[in-house]
């Protein structure tokens, strides 16, 4: 089992200090790191890296979760492609998406679940604030 660092921050002002800081004291064995933006998964080619790194039984160590991503439907795809690759995810600050341990691991079944039907509201909200429905929400 390898763990696989990521930490991103936005700006070239920002730095990564921290975030390295709390991989380092993880152990992880490799670290990758940007700075992009966070509003979407393009031009993130470190996360990318990162998951592509993966291989069965390695964990994606992320330090907080909102340096991955800010649009939950984007964090519905990458535990997704984290779980394809027969890795796991761990984010020191989300204990409930820490999958490295016994209560981890029982509750994303749960916490993806709900993370999926979230997106998928989202997404239909979205489609009926677009066609004009006006009992969308605004």
């Amino acid at each position: 089992m390898r763990k696989i660092g990521y930490a991103r921050v936005s700006t070239n002002t920002q730095n990564l200090d921290r975030q390295l800081g709390a991989l380092r004291a993880e152990r992880c064995d490799e670290l990758f790191r940007e700075k992009a933006s966070g509003k979407s998964m393009k031009g993130r080619p470190q996360l990318e890296r990162a998951i592509d790194a993966l291989g069965t039984g390695d964990v994606l160590v992320i330090a907080e979760w909102d340096r991955a991503t800010r649009s939950m439907m984007d964090g519905v795809s990458i535990i997704e492609r984290i779980h394809a690759r027969g890795a796991l995810i761990k984010v020191l600050d989300k204990p409930h998406l820490d999958l490295t341990t016994p209560i981890g691991r029982a509750s994303p079944h749960l916490s993806h679940k709900e993370m999926h039907r979230g997106a998928e509201s989202a997404k239909v909200l979205l489609r009926e604030g677009l066609s004009g429905d006006s009992r969308a929400p605004r």
